[in-house]
């Protein structure tokens, strides 16, 4: 079985266009500090009726499922 080209031996374009047609982020500024304060205060105030635990264990899961 043949396993292809790797995308990183691709031409930077080539790459672009096969990342972004298979819905990957191509970004090209990182996110400021403020916004992922923003962004963790968001996700916070979600589940700011848990307790202190049951936050501490939807957190680890939520880290464990963008790791996939």
């Amino acid at each position: 079985m043949s396993k292809g080209i790797p995308v990183d031996e691709l031409p930077k374009e080539l790459q672009a266009k096969i990342k972004k047609e298979n819905g990957f982020s191509v970004r090209k500024k990182p996110v400021n500090k403020n916004a992922i304060r923003g962004y963790a205060i968001a996700a916070l105030y979600q589940i700011k009726h848990l307790s202190k635990n049951d936050r501490i264990r939807v957190l680890n899961h939520a880290i464990q499922m963008n790791q996939v």
